[in-house]
């Protein structure tokens, strides 16, 4: 039954795509509003992704709106606000009331230990973006995330401590791909965040330094590419939340794996995807992925998973309609979404 409903909302999103144009709005600069027919491990999603970007090419605006068998999630986010020449703004909100899947801490948790947790996260970041040149940029950012379990649905247990943190977060980034969705080109992106115990005493932690290192590369090949993609990271300090730990498992690195299936003070994930031309609006992708986490950086006790991907063009040209079947050790999963695995903003 489950293979079917996925299968229509396939068929049913490709003549949309096909049928479709994009709204242009009286106001200069584009307006796209595409439909999310989106499926992933927590449930069927249904509702609206806009992008608003104005003939500058510098701002592009993003907002999405998804209801669910199990919840809603909200998102809003601009980027790329001048403030002057060479200085943006950029800020993001999001808002999510679905379940999260939860099967304790390390690297070997048992498929058995799973929990459906249910509950509300928050997430905001507020910044500015200072450019370089044309590749080069930092930021420093102000992060904050708040969660708070829903103890009815939860029987009154509660899986994951109630918190809200604050952090400071400096980040150096180089990137010379496309602004949307790239098909060649090269990423680097480093983030140092701290975690100030004094700003986070409520959830009784420690100072905590993350480190992480994301690399991309996108290799063209005629109407073809390659995409390769690496994350590094790790924590420092005494005792970390749940939150600020690293996750496998997730719609863009590591499908195939239940959503925050291993949880640790450290990540390592390498993942490779080839996207092909299939015809008309059709492509589609196979990738590999191999990651692990723990309490330092490791190769010792990798996890697995690979999969296939059928992607169906929007009337803008470039950017996809998502449906992936992944499969790991322990599942075989089905997701469905809005942009490629690998891009640019939020949904990345």
């Amino acid at each position: 039954m489950k293979n079917k409903i996925v299968l229509l909302i396939v068929v049913f999103s490709a003549i949309f795509c096909s049928l479709s144009t994009p709204t242009q709005a009286k106001i200069k600069g584009k307006h796209f509003i595409y439909p999310v027919f989106a499926y992933s491990d927590t449930g069927y999603l249904i509702g609206g992704y806009h992008v608003y970007q104005p003939p500058s090419q510098r701002l592009l605006v993003e907002n999405y709106l998804a209801l669910g068998q199990k919840g809603l999630d909200v998102m809003t986010g601009l980027y790329g606000f001048a403030l002057n020449d060479s200085t943006d703004l950029e800020t993001n909100l999001s808002y999510s009331s679905f379940p999260q899947y939860y099967f304790g801490l390390g690297n070997n948790t048992p498929l058995n230990a799973k929990k459906e947790v249910y509950g509300s996260l928050i997430n905001y970041q507020l910044g500015i973006r200072k450019e370089l040149n044309p590749q080069w940029s930092w930021a420093l950012f102000y992060l904050y995330s708040a969660r708070q379990e829903d103890l009815a649905k939860n029987y009154n247990i509660t899986y994951v401590s109630n918190e809200a943190l604050s952090a400071l977060e400096f980040s150096l980034r180089f990137d010379d791909r496309a602004k949307l969705n790239p098909t060649s080109g090269s990423y680097a992106h480093s983030f140092l965040t701290f975690y100030p115990g004094v700003a986070n005493s409520s959830a009784n932690l420690d100072d905590i330094w993350k480190l992480k290192l994301d690399l991309r590369y996108l290799k063209p090949f005629g109407e073809n590419s390659l995409v390769l993609r690496s994350v590094l990271g790790t924590l420092s300090g005494g005792r970390a939340s749940y939150l600020q730990m690293f996750k496998i498992g997730s719609d863009s690195l590591m499908r195939g794996i239940y959503s925050n299936r291993y949880v640790g003070k450290s990540l390592t994930a390498f993942q490779a995807e080839y996207r092909f031309k299939l015809f008309a609006i059709f492509s589609g992708a196979c990738f590999i992925a191999a990651g692990q986490v723990g309490d330092t950086l490791g190769l010792s006790d990798l996890h697995y998973s690979k999969g296939v991907g059928l992607h169906i063009l929007l009337p803008d040209g470039e950017t996809p309609l998502r449906f992936d079947l992944a499969s790991s050790e322990d599942t075989v999963l089905v997701y469905g979404s809005f942009g490629q695995a690998v891009s640019n903003h939020i949904r990345t």
